[in-house]
């Protein structure tokens, strides 16, 4: 306390309102001042320290000749504000790197080159509440009770692999402990852990721009989420999580006790044995902005969203999923299934399945909740259609309450309510996965006017896309461009004139002329001096036509 007092007495005597109450005797610098100054000067010359496997080893390590051949020896030495630099090699570890001072471990050549390894007997990195940063390591093989290759309570990790690490209870790769942790631009793999085998978030925390790839658990495959404090909301924003596998809910991920955000995600091909095989959130969130392809479960395929409050699900597509739930299943829904007071706004809902029922969307409200219509967490402007369950129950959607209100909604059957309707939507070209609108569609510019939903006008669709792009919004996750609007046809691409009367001519049509493929649209003859050419064209695919005379 002593020492402390001092130096603060020597930071005010700099103080230029308080240096005449100090006596000091002129042309005399005070032992206190000096120290001081020397403390001052120790932290604005941060050091540098480098690691190398061939390094000399020798303290400080503040040269590559000098460089220590471990990271945990470097990391001892620093002093806060330092940076230590690890050159390329294998550093397998003896004992668990502990970072628990203001430090920045960066590799000199990126996570190929710089490979930090726990030999699968402890975790690879510690770090504590100082906001520290980790660039360009691998980090593998890492074995501990949370944070199988990292645990960080505060800090940032940053262009990391993090791949083949393992903790029995949270976070085999990484466990965020903390509000103010963010993991960007890494790729997390193959780890596994009871919950979050790719990441667990505890009290917020953000995760951007990361790849979570073949990562299992019991709950959350990928990541898993969790609050101890409800006022924190995590965000999971501009990430592919894909590949991922539960045994119990939320094969990509799991939020639960907590609000969590998802946008701008690609959640594809992940699966649990039970709720959510993309995304499963329990007690609130928001999922924007993102593609949820492919994955699995025995409720709610693609996403299970729960939530008293205020959930939603916007500017989402929803396809190819499938929910296995076996006959007896309560909540069901091949696309999506929603309980409470949740929200889906602009979103299409196409070609998902069910073994039981609602094989796109399965939405059911409460008793005792209060479904004030100015809420809007109903369904708006979305599209649910071609979506398969067995005949004996909907579908395409299962309402288990008839208080749920639907507006401006392409579904098959069309529910009540006001700009509902029941019509093919003519995606773009589903075969090949995309999911627009063809310029033909029944959806383009049929969604709310700008009187009823202003707040539908104010942001992008899917792609990014300003909506509206015409008079009116597009229903679903999609705003068809002008050029898609431009090529439909539905009567004829042409007309021959001044040809001979019988005149027989074939058409063929390709949708690109590098690697064409002409397909017959049809063989035509002249009864006059003209032949009209029809071609429904409904796809609105740009297409190319070439003729072939069969008679003059």
């Amino acid at each position: 306390k002593g020492f402390l007092a001092i130096v603060a007495k020597a930071r005010l005597s700099q103080n230029p309102d308080v240096s005449h109450k100090m006596k000091i005797k002129p042309h005399t610098t005070p032992y206190f001042a000096v120290l001081a100054v020397t403390m001052a000067a120790r932290l604005s010359m941060a050091a540098t320290l480098y690691v190398a496997t061939n390094g000399a080893h020798v303290s400080p390590f503040s040269s590559w000749p000098n460089a220590a051949t471990s990271i945990n020896a470097a990391v001892s030495t620093a002093q806060s504000n330092d940076t230590v630099i690890v050159s390329n090699g294998t550093y397998k570890l003896n004992a668990t790197v502990q970072i628990y001072k203001l430090l920045k471990l960066i590799s000199a050549n990126g996570p190929s080159n710089t490979i930090i390894d726990g030999q699968n007997q402890r975790g690879c990195l510690d770090v504590g509440v100082y906001p520290s940063t980790i660039s360009g390591f691998t980090i593998r093989r890492g074995n501990s009770y949370v944070g199988g290759g990292i645990e960080i309570e505060r800090g940032t990790i940053t262009n990391c692999v993090v791949t083949g690490n393992t903790a029995t209870y949270l976070g085999g790769g990484i466990s965020m402990l903390g509000d103010r942790v963010t993991i960007r631009n890494c790729v997390v793999n193959s780890n596994n852990a009871n919950g979050g085998g790719g990441i667990s978030i505890e009290d917020a925390g953000t995760v951007l721009d990361c790849d979570l790839t073949g990562n299992t658990a019991m709950n959350g495959g990928g990541i898993f989420v969790s609050n101890r404090f409800s006022e924190l909301i995590g965000t999971i924003a501009n990430c592919n999580i894909c590949s991922n596998n539960s045994s119990s809910k939320g094969g990509g991920v799991f939020a639960v006790n907590c609000r969590i955000n998802i946008q701008d995600c690609v959640v594809i091909s992940n699966r649990t044995s039970g709720k959510g095989g993309g995304v499963c959130i329990q007690d609130g969130g928001t999922i924007l902005n993102c593609i949820v392809m492919g994955n699995t479960a025995d409720n709610g395929a693609g996403i299970y969203l729960y939530d008293l409050n205020s959930g939603l699900i916007r500017n989402c597509l929803m396809a190819e999923n499938q929910a296995t739930n076996s006959p007896g299943s309560y909540q069901v829904g091949g696309g999506a299934s929603v309980i409470g007071i949740v929200g889906v706004e602009n979103c299409t809902i196409y070609n998902n399945s069910s073994k039981w029922a609602a094989g796109g969307l399965y939405f059911e409200t409460l008793a005792g909740i209060d479904y004030s219509p100015t809420t809007r967490y109903t369904v708006v402007n979305t599209i649910c259609y071609s979506n398969y369950a067995p005949s004996e129950w909907s579908t395409n959607c299962e309402i288990d309450r008839t208080d749920t209100t639907f507006a401006y909604c392409d579904i098959s059957p069309a529910p009540a309510g006001i700009g509902n309707f029941d019509a093919d939507p003519l995606l773009a070209n589903v075969p090949v996965g995309d999911y627009s609108l063809g310029g033909c569609s029944p959806c383009v510019d049929a969604g709310p006017p700008y009187a009823n939903y202003p707040w539908l006008y104010s942001g992008h669709d899917l792609s990014g896309t300003t909506r509206a792009s015409g008079d009116s919004v597009d229903i679903g996750a999609y705003e068809t461009s002008i050029a898609a609007r431009d090529i439909c046809n539905t009567g004829t691409i042409g007309t021959l004139w001044g040809v001979p009367v019988g005149a027989i001519v074939k058409l063929s049509s390709s949708t690109n002329l590098i690697n064409p493929t002409w397909l017959d649209v049809g063989i035509f003859t002249s009864a006059t001096h003209t032949i009209s050419i029809p071609d429904a064209n409904t796809e609105a695919i740009h297409k190319f036509y070439k003729l072939h005379w069969l008679r003059e």
